[in-house]
């Protein structure tokens, strides 16, 4: 995505953990705003609520991790079909993309769930 902010071709993202700063970021020259909560976790899913209010408050793009819980990036069948309907509620609520991993046990990219979501992000 080319934004007017991006300096030498490089893309300015910043990594967010709640509203306050958020809102100070977009004060400032970059391109994006990966959303998260719980960073300490590593970074988790943020409420709808954050989104639909700091997309009232902002002007840049906002990308949203979509990521249930803390730990490895193995995730049940039923986590799995959560997060798919998070990233399409993220979307319905104005996210301008969204942010996930998936591996197997085996620390491999798990191809197909990732192929997956990356779709549904597409079908915006």
């Amino acid at each position: 995505m080319y934004n007017e902010n991006m300096i030498n071709n490089i893309t300015i993202e910043l990594c967010i953990g709640n509203i306050d700063d958020a809102l100070k970021a977009s004060s400032y020259p970059i391109d994006r705003i990966e959303l998260n909560s719980a960073l300490e976790l590593g970074g988790l899913s943020s409420s709808i609520e954050t989104i639909r209010y700091l997309k009232k408050h902002i002007s840049i793009p906002l990308c949203c991790m979509v990521r249930p819980r803390g730990g490895d990036f193995c995730y049940s069948e039923n986590e799995y079909q959560i997060m798919l309907k998070d990233a399409e509620n993220f979307l319905k609520e104005g996210a301008d993309g969204i942010v996930f991993g998936f591996l197997h046990k085996d620390n491999t990219i798990d191809k197909r769930r990732t192929q997956e979501m990356a779709l549904a992000d597409g079908l915006r």
